[in-house]
């Protein structure tokens, strides 16, 4: 192992030159002399980076250590880090035999530098080289270690000039900082794939409406999501009236109905939690005129707002005793006056002195007894915890966190297309709620994505891969977005463009947990395809795969239903139970389970079938006959216990056929319903 921690020893001085200006000797002032500078287009804009500019936040790189790899593949392992900065990196360097002149990257705000095992282990099997640098806003950090790291590949691999392709990628937050690269660097990598994209109005919008729908629907989450799994009913049969306008509601947002299946995914409030201090501090006065103006929820007299009251809670009570931990930090506050059924979710905790002037804000719960707030000491200052004394006024109120279930009302973009929002439009165009003054939506998104505005202005070729059941970054997302890169380059954007949908899969990217198996599919493969794909299109003039085919109503994106009309990559299948998608039997009877396969243009070969009889995600692989472009495979099966049953079928294919290969596998879900009744026992019976 090599240490270069504190100095640069000669080798890694070697490692970290060129571009970067990181150089021994008198001549480093030269080269940034002569170099131009990293900067904006216009002043405030996005910084435009082009494969020579120096930026100057990110121009010396330091090699801490350097090590060989054997798992999951050979590979040689170099850490990094920017000078003068937090952002560490990570360059994984595969043999020189199985080089193939190309390296990935993944984009993520919150990322560490290490890679994960998946994403590795793909690129190496794939003779490219890895890239990950620690999580920042913004994709200047991330377009100078790509750069560096070309530096580095070409002195390690020995082969100064022949070019080395770079493709990035990265998802939901990470795709808002591809975005900002592959509209504003030029040169440094040369396809992108944003993977379920976010846009200026994704959030906190998207979690508001998410909270909203939750809180409204809650009663009847059991209901709702058996309507909307396979062979179900009508959801809006299922709601009252308060229930279906928030139902709608969400669903012209762009909320996918079949996500409520998993209706605990869908009231997952942890992000909108952690968007309360941004939104706070970026609109103070929003939540009193939420409270008290026309026109907010919060003064509306109606069933939602007499359901949005009846969540609010307000109340006020004083430190007790103040229990502290070995280093005396407080960790525990006994109030006076026990906190009964009080919700969690939300609460705000403020101090007042014994003037009644507010002295800051407590994070912390109050456990199930209501008679103690426990502290999240490595969450709160020292100054709020220093000034903690018995006796001092505490009120514990959810009063922000109520208002922020509509926010997405109120901010309503100019900027024309986002055909999601346009059911708070009048007629005339005109929103129909009151608006803020700074769009928090747009402002997280421009920050995030480095000063990017998702003009649609590509400088690279690109694959965007999107999911049918993404209850995070929904689904027409995408295709706003594709409308604003085929206005910007007309009949150039089938040279340059792609965007794959997919079903059965949702928003989180990399392994598939266990529980979701019964409803969704990984689709890593899908993403990694892209990759694959994209390096083939810029390298060799292949065309990737064509845009899904695909209508769109009421905010929802409807994939056509046969493959070759499909496109993109994921196989099709469709599951039927004795003929249909829903049938009833009783306990013993044989049901026949058939699926129908079919894979889109140039997407490979089916390599695997199992099958899932009772839906509990616990799959078996069948043998099948691959002949034709349509694939036929049936088991028979039968249920000895009474039940409302969910059988599936998964599909896998790969690209060139391999059966054995962990990597790149495409899969996709046939799902149907089967209800089994008891077997009556009628008793024949003779009179005398």
């Amino acid at each position: 192992m090599m240490n270069c921690s504190t100095t640069l020893s000669r080798f890694c001085a070697k490692l970290a030159i060129l571009v970067f200006a990181v150089l021994h000797g008198s001549n480093a002032a030269a080269v940034r002399a002569a170099a131009p500078k990293c900067a904006p287009a216009v002043s405030g804009g996005a910084y435009q980076v082009t494969a020579d500019c120096i930026d100057t936040t990110y121009s010396l790189a330091f090699i801490h250590t350097e090590t060989d790899e054997a798992t999951p593949y050979p590979h040689r392992r170099i850490l990094g880090q920017w000078n003068g900065t937090d952002v560490y990196f990570n360059i994984y360097l595969p043999t020189k035999e199985t080089f193939t002149r190309r390296f990935f990257q993944v984009q993520y705000p919150l990322q560490t530098e290490h890679a994960t095992e998946e994403d590795l282990g793909f690129a190496l099997d794939n003779g490219a080289y890895f890239v990950q640098a620690r999580g920042s806003h913004g994709y200047r950090g991330d377009a100078a270690t790509a750069k560096f790291s070309k530096e580095v590949a070409k002195r390690y691999y020995g082969d100064a000039t022949s070019p080395i392709y770079g493709y990035v990628f990265g998802g939901s937050g990470g795709s808002l900082l591809v975005a900002g690269a592959m509209e504003n660097t030029f040169g440094v990598w040369e396809g992108a794939v944003p993977v379920v994209q976010a846009i200026p109005v994704s959030n906190p919008s998207l979690m508001a409406i998410r909270g909203l729908a939750s809180l409204v629907l809650e009663p009847r989450f059991t209901e709702l999501a058996d309507a909307v799994s396979p062979g179900g009913s009508d959801p809006f049969a299922v709601l009252n009236s308060v229930q279906k306008d928030i139902f709608l509601e969400a669903t012209k947002m762009g909320l996918p109905p079949r996500a409520w299946e998993d209706y605990e995914d869908v009231a997952d409030n942890a992000l909108l939690l952690q968007m309360m201090g941004a939104v706070q501090g970026k609109d103070p006065s929003y939540v009193d005129d939420w409270w008290s103006k026309v026109g907010y929820a919060g003064t509306e007299e109606s069933a939602l707002g007499d359901i949005l009251r009846a969540a609010t809670f307000d109340l006020r009570t004083s430190v007790g005793e103040i229990r502290r931990d070995a280093k005396e930090t407080p960790v525990q506050i006994f109030l006076h006056g026990p906190m009964t059924d009080l919700p969690t979710d939300g609460a705000e905790i403020t101090m007042y002195s014994s003037n009644g002037t507010a002295v800051g804000s407590l994070l912390g719960t109050v456990d199930g007894t209501g008679n103690i707030l426990e502290l999240k000491a490595e969450e709160n200052t020292a100054e709020m915890l220093g000034a903690l004394a018995e006796g001092m006024e505490l009120r514990i109120d959810n009063r922000f966190y109520i208002s922020m279930l509509t926010i997405h009302r109120h901010h309503i973009p100019d900027r024309e297309g986002f055909y999601g929002l346009d059911q708070f439009r009048d007629k005339g165009g005109n929103p129909i709620y009151p608006q803020r003054a700074v769009n928090i939506p747009a402002s997280i998104a421009k920050s995030v994505s480095g000063g990017s505005l998702h003009t649609g202005n590509i400088t690279m070729k690109v694959i965007v891969v999107d999911n049918l059941l993404d209850a995070h970054a929904f689904p027409w997302h995408a295709d706003w977005y594709r409308s604003e890169v085929e206005k910007l380059l007309g009949d150039r954007a089938k040279d340059n463009y792609r965007l794959w949908y997919n079903d059965h899969a949702d928003h989180f990217m990399g392994l598939l947990e266990p529980h979701k198996a019964n409803r969704l599919v990984e689709f890593v493969g899908i993403y990694h395809q892209a990759l694959l794909d994209l390096s083939d299109w810029v390298e060799k003039g292949i065309p990737a795969p064509g845009t899904s085919g695909y209508t769109v109503k009421t905010s929802q994106i409807y994939l056509a239903d046969g493959a070759a009309e499909r496109q993109g990559v994921q196989p099709l299948v469709n599951l039927t139970a004795n003929g249909a998608v829903r049938i009833e039997v009783t306990t013993g009877k044989p049901v026949h389970l058939s699926a129908t396969i079919e894979l889109p243009p140039g997407a490979g070969k089916l390599v695997r079938v199992e099958w899932d009889p009772e839906g509990t995600g616990n799959f078996v692989s069948e043998p099948f006959k691959a002949r034709g472009p349509t694939i036929s495979a049936k088991i028979l099966t039968k249920y000895s216990r009474p039940g409302t049953y969910l059988p599936n079928v998964r599909v896998t294919s790969h690209r060139n056929g391999d059966t054995k290969t962990r990597h790149v596998q495409l899969m996709n879900l046939g799902r149907a319903r089967v209800i089994v009744s008891e077997k009556s026992n009628k008793a024949h019976c003779n009179s005398a």
